[in-house]
Formats: C-alpha cells, structure tokens, sequence
C-alpha cells in the first residue's frame, strides 16, 4: 500500500498552479501566455514561476513568436511532460481508488 502514499506524487506537477498548467495543456498541447494565464485565473507572476519550474524539468516548452508585429510567448506540453503527468494521474487514481475500497469494506 505504501506506493499510493502521497509523496510519490511528484512535486514538480503537484504545485497548485502548476497542476493547473498540466491539466490544461494535457487538453489542448499547446497555447499562448495570455490565453493560458487568462484560462486559470493565475496572475503574470505566478504563471512565469509555474512554466520557469516546468521548463527547467523540461516539461513544457516556451518558444517566443512574432506575431503581427508582438512577441507572444507560447507554451507546449513535451513528450516527456505527457508521460510525467499521465503517471501523476494514474498514481492519482490508484489513492482514490484505494479510499473508495476502503469506505466500501467500512461501510458493510
């Protein structure tokens, strides 16, 4: 039982903001800076720390596009990010799925 224990969730996608970065790359793989931060109600600042800590675990991927005239930042989701969060959810499952088990023996 003890590979459901919480601290084999990992820390990097764990971060409240950044499980929301995950999450909603994992739907969509790629976007922009704005739409992203406007999409989960994060500010500039916590936004930039989240894909810094993610970028440097190469988990997401930062590219700066000209677009008409303005540089936007847009963040992608690696292969590697995939599979971290894909594991992450999975670990996920497995702890809700051993609480639900448990209330169940509990309850009869």
């Amino acid at each position: 039982m003890k590979q459901h224990y919480p601290e084999n969730l990992d820390e990097i996608i764990h971060g409240r903001s950044r499980l929301a970065v995950m999450a909603f790359l994992a739907r969509v793989r790629t976007t922009d800076f704005v739409k992203l931060r406007d999409e989960l109600n994060l500010s500039d600042g916590s936004l930039s720390q989240a894909l810094k800590k993610l970028e440097e675990a190469n988990i997401v991927k930062l590219d700066r596009v000209i677009d008409v005239n303005r540089t936007r930042t847009q963040v992608t989701l690696t292969r590697k990010g995939d599979d971290m969060f894909r594991q992450y959810v999975s670990k996920l499952n497995e702890m809700i799925g051993d609480v639900a088990a448990r209330e169940e023996r509990m309850a009869r």
